[in-house]
């Protein structure tokens, strides 16, 4: 029954993104850079910083009906300790998961790697083709596969590469580096889609796409309002965090309702108290 109930509790809609001056961001990136000896390091450093944040809202939440709970329910108080320990536990495993400086290298060096020979798939370059005769693939038909995944290789390989990296460090990504990769993400499908109409020629579409990668001034453009919706989806910075929401009216009104409760319990105490003290200072 327990854990039917963690199920239902985890299929509540959590957070989408949060603000970078969200008070709860600072204090979580305070107890990061504690906790690693790195007085640099933010949220968007770490693998998984929507964790993080959504975690620690929960343990608010938890301690919030904590406080909330009368002191003769003690099954349902170790309850929530156990919990709340639990997922304090799993905060502190989260912050140790920053990307190394290493691991950005090994993104970058795949994404620089990978241009090369995308180009040589394009223009039947490659010194050496798989023989996929048990595909009933004949040679021509080898290369006009290569050469189909040299056009789509910047979109499918360099770009998510390039996106893999989190901040910081030499290797890391900058932010106007990030949205650049963002809108290059969304554009290069289309690209990919839509050339081979206007030539046959895969090598078109792979410059096309290069141009539009290497483009970062395009991020300047006036973008459309969609295009921009799903540029902020996209955002894997701290300041719009995939897998947090900085305004959460649902979650704000259950912990508003924790402390209600807490309030009025502590309420009901002090009434208790004064009834016991006037009842004993009449019998005296």
């Amino acid at each position: 029954e327990e854990e039917e109930e963690e199920e239902e509790e985890e299929e509540v809609p959590f957070f989408e993104e949060v603000s970078g001056d969200d008070p709860l961001v600072k204090e979580l990136e305070e107890r990061l850079r504690k906790q690693n000896g790195n007085k640099d390091l933010t949220l968007d450093m770490v693998l998984n910083p929507g964790t993080i944040v959504n975690t620690e809202r929960e343990v608010i939440m938890l301690k919030a009906e904590l406080k909330a709970t009368p002191e003769d329910d003690a099954e349902r108080i170790k309850e929530l300790e156990d919990k709340i320990e639990q997922k304090q536990m799993k905060i502190v495993t989260e912050m140790r998961q920053v990307m190394t400086d290493s691991l950005k290298l090994e993104f970058l060096l795949q994404a620089i790697l990978s241009i090369p020979l995308f180009c040589s798939f394009c223009y039947d370059a490659f010194p050496a083709y798989p023989d996929l005769e048990w595909l009933t693939l004949t040679p021509e038909d080898t290369k006009l596969v290569f050469r189909i995944f040299g056009l789509w290789g910047v979109w499918l390989v360099t770009v998510p590469a390039l996106r893999a990296r989190k901040p910081g460090g030499p290797f890391g990504m900058g932010y106007e580096e990030k949205r650049a990769l963002d809108t290059s993400f969304l554009v290069l499908p289309f690209v990919c889609i839509f050339t081979p109409f206007f030539t046959k020629d895969p090598a078109v579409c792979f410059w096309v796409s290069l141009v539009i990668l290497a483009g970062p001034a395009i991020r300047e453009l006036g973008l459309p309002e969609p295009v921009n919706w799903l540029l902020k989806a996209l955002d894997f910075g701290t300041g719009s965090e995939r897998g947090v929401r900085s305004e959460d009216k649902e979650w704000k009104a259950q912990l508003d309702s924790y402390e209600q409760a807490a309030e009025e319990l502590l309420k009901a105490k002090q009434e208790k108290v004064a009834a016991k003290e006037a009842a004993e200072a009449k019998a005296a």
